[in-house]
């Protein structure tokens, strides 16, 4: 009697299931382990009526290479990879959008079943794993959406072409303002005509005793270079890892939350653009650019060109 009433409660529980299958229902899974600690997986998929509102970001850490994947618009064209392995840089900048967004908190916090949605409105899925191997997807617009997809946008478009893929350097602008006379330069590389025009200026201290001392300035106009010089700069430019530098320049965290630090009175500001075949950079900030041998082959080949 009791064998024959199990087999008729398991049968009911089994006809239970299947007429909620029919009705469309599911039953979410029970999400388990430690939702906490190190993330190594995260994805962010957004739909939209409008195909460039429609993106999706992946980032996987494997512990032994970074990969990340895109398809995003930002209205100069879709990028689309998969699997593109990424520099240790891309991940420090990734670990401070998490500790600013507490996207992966948050994900861990709202996770739960998948709502209805209008057909005409746009929605997310955010998936988080943890190294403890813990997942939670949350189906919510993610917290500071706008800066967190101009973050893996800007990635995308930074690292996604390579060094060696980008071509030839074609033109470079890089200028400082600095407080101190051999702190402020200038240096312009552009094509012109089948050419390549160098202009330049700096001012050299030349010797200083008992607190004087003799200036120097160079400065240089359209100058043309010679293709010994130009593969110089462009050899300093990459001994340098200028293409790295302004990658990952480009590609870092900016919090909405916090406001830009003050610029010190005295400090050193700089502007850098920076154009290959393939690929273009621009960059502004403050504090010396270090970009050796670059800057001293830059300097040298300007007074060569003015004696």
């Amino acid at each position: 009697m009791k064998r024959r009433l199990l087999t008729l409660l398991l049968a009911g529980a089994a006809a239970a299931g299947s007429a909620l299958a029919l009705l469309g229902c599911r039953i979410e899974p029970v999400p388990s382990g430690d939702a906490s600690g190190e993330v190594t997986a995260l994805s962010i998929v957004s739909n939209a009526m409008d195909y460039g509102d429609c993106y999706s970001f992946r980032l996987r850490n494997t512990g032994e290479e970074i990969l990340f994947s895109c398809s995003e618009d930002d209205g100069s064209g879709r990028v689309e990879f998969e699997d593109m392995p990424m520099p240790p840089a891309f991940m420090e900048q990734f670990t401070r959008l998490l500790m600013d967004t507490q996207l992966d908190l948050i994900t861990a916090d709202k996770a739960g079943k998948k709502k209805p949605s209008a057909p005409d409105k746009t929605s997310w899925t955010v998936s988080v794993t943890w190294k403890t191997g813990a997942e939670r997807t949350m189906y919510e617009k993610p917290p500071e959406e706008a800066a967190v997809r101009s973050f893996f946008s800007k990635a995308a478009r930074a690292y996604g072409i390579p060094e060696d893929e980008a071509g030839e350097l074609t033109y470079l602008y890089i200028s400082a303002s600095a407080s101190w006379i051999e702190g402020s330069f200038s240096f312009d590389i552009h094509e012109k005509k089948g050419g390549y025009l160098f202009s330049a200026y700096f001012i050299e201290v030349l010797y200083a005793e008992e607190g004087n001392w003799e200036e120097h300035t160079v400065e240089l106009d359209d100058a043309p270079l010679s293709d010994a010089q130009l593969e110089a700069i462009r050899q300093a430019a990459r001994e340098s890892g200028l293409y790295d530098s302004l990658a990952s320049n480009a590609a870092r965290w900016i919090s909405p939350k916090y406001d830009e630090a003050e610029i010190p009175m005295d400090a050193t500001t700089y502007h850098i653009s920076a154009g290959w075949e393939k690929q273009s950079f621009s960059d502004s900030g403050w504090g010396d650019p270090h970009y050796e041998p670059l800057l001293s082959v830059l300097k040298e080949t300007a007074r060569t060109l003015e004696s």
